[in-house]
């Protein structure tokens, strides 16, 4: 028997519908859980380590030098690690913390 398609769905349709999607999207599901495990890390790294920094410090030129040395640091890391997506939100992080809490103590709004 011929049917039009999308004129009548049927059980089997449906499965055989489920199947091509599982099939198709699961190269990229391995890699999509590894990004997310490599943000979640790298942001969290980041937040801890500046944190912990402020919370020695709050000198704008201790701060500036610590930057300096933690983005050398990250780069060496994500090369010896080959991490290169969670270096790059560690260091994004660690500078938005320092920056907002040296501009803090000044009293400005960053």
């Amino acid at each position: 028997e011929l049917r039009t398609p999308g004129q009548s769905l049927d059980k089997t349709t449906l499965e055989w519908c489920a199947f091509t999607v599982i099939v198709i999207a699961a190269p990229t599901l391995g890699s999509v859980a590894s990004k997310g495990i490599d943000r979640t890390v790298g942001t969290v790294l980041g937040g801890l380590v500046c944190a912990g920094l402020c919370y020695i410090t709050l000198d704008g030129a201790v701060l500036t030098a610590a930057s300096f040395f933690v983005a050398v640091a990250a780069v060496v890391a994500a090369e010896l690690l080959n991490k290169d997506y969670s270096m790059k939100l560690f260091l994004l992080t660690f500078l938005i913390i320092a920056i907002g809490a040296e501009a803090s103590t000044h009293g400005e709004i960053v």
